[in-house]
């Protein structure tokens, strides 16, 4: 391994070059040595580098860096993009001669696919990701995977892509029959509709974390594939709570306290919603199974589960409540997410405009009234 030793009032830089003999290099000081040796170690690192596949590469980015940093759904969705897409096109490329015209083709190959800008903007992103990590650790590699949106499709016209929310209505006849013939799921529902949680927030929701004498919630975790981690935005938030839904969770308190009671408990589950045997619920299947069955029960077209937040967020514009009020509540990152969301339900208000018309005022005002006088004499 390469290093600086002083010797005779000098600085030398002792290594072994790539065939495995030792050499040295004299400096007067320490800093030249520092560079000799910064010098030394680049050509060491790109060496091996020039040797490593975008496969091993791959692999060994995943198990250190991805994996300590990501969540475990975007470690999940970055894994499954090297598994089904970019490995079988770029796997055994050497890591260091990838170049940006490669990539390029890629994305046509995959447009061609009929993949959509989304789509392919995720596939994409864990490949950049990797070669910047790459490069802050000092290795000389481009990154290939950088500057490449005038090459994805266009967006498509949203226009008839809006969520199609529940709209009040059908959220309390939802509600009501999930009431009659659903009861135990009441109250996970009734939560889903009145505070817009992302299911993941839901599902990891501890009663530490209810504050039901100040009607609120503290959001502070989601669920992602059984384990607990940040919200999505990486901040916690408070929601507040409606009266109907404090009283829902203080009875379903109450009902927990006497159920470990009888079991001679001392204390009740940690999590406010549990399957109807008491264990933790299941994402996939309370979203294809429970909700599904709960929308056919009442009659409705069947929605994403992710709607419930929808029509939170769409019923509080409708009956005009501040848009930062709405972003605050949601755990948006940004007003620009919630506009762009939801700015279509904003009051379409034409007397809004209307007041913008030039009035007769001031100086015209007095001149429109003597022209009248004068007409008028």
């Amino acid at each position: 391994m390469a290093c600086i030793r002083k010797r005779r009032g000098k600085y030398v830089v002792d290594y072994r070059d790539n065939l495995g003999v030792r050499r040295w290099i004299t400096r007067d000081t320490r800093k030249d040595a520092e560079k000799e040796l910064g010098k030394i170690l680049n050509r060491e690192k790109k060496a091996v580098d020039e040797k490593a596949t975008v496969k091993e590469r791959a692999e060994q980015w995943l198990e250190t860096e991805a994996r300590a940093r990501l969540k475990p759904s975007t470690y999940a969705e970055y894994r499954r993009a090297f598994g089904t897409y970019i490995l079988s096109q770029f796997g055994q490329a050497r890591f260091c001669k990838l170049e940006r015209r490669d990539v390029i083709r890629f994305i046509g190959d995959l447009k061609d696919k009929g993949l959509c800008r989304a789509t392919i903007k995720s596939i994409i992103a864990p490949l950049r990701a990797m070669y910047f990590d790459a490069i802050v650790d000092g290795e000389n590699v481009p990154n290939p995977a950088v500057k490449l949106k005038k090459y994805l499709p266009d967006h498509v016209d949203t226009k008839h892509k809006r969520p199609k929310p529940l709209d009040r209505e059908e959220i309390a006849h939802l509600l009501a029959t999930v009431k009659e013939k659903m009861p135990h799921w009441y109250p996970f529902f009734l939560t889903a509709a009145r505070t817009g949680l992302r299911l993941g927030e839901l599902l990891a929701l501890k009663w530490a974390n209810v504050d039901l004498h100040s009607r609120l919630i503290v959001v502070t975790q989601a669920m992602s594939r059984g384990k607990i981690g940040t919200t999505k935005s990486g901040k916690s938030r408070e929601v507040h709570m409606s009266q109907h839904l404090t009283d829902t969770l203080r009875a379903l308190h109450l009902k927990r306290r006497e159920e470990a009671l009888a079991k001679g408990l001392r204390e009740i589950p940690e999590f406010v919603f549990l399957t109807p045997v008491g264990t933790p619920l299941d994402a996939a299947n309370l979203r294809h199974n429970t909700f599904w069955r709960a929308l056919s029960f009442a009659g409705l077209r069947r929605v994403r589960f992710h709607d419930f937040r929808h029509s939170f967020a769409s019923l509080l514009i409708e009956q005009g409540e501040d848009l930062n009020y709405v972003k605050e509540q949601l755990g948006h990152h940004s007003i620009t997410i919630t506009v762009d969301t939801y700015g279509h339900r904003l009051k379409d208000d034409r007397q809004a405009v209307d007041g913008l018309d030039e009035r007769p005022s001031g100086s015209k005002m007095v001149a429109a009234q003597t022209e009248s006088a004068s007409e008028g004499a």
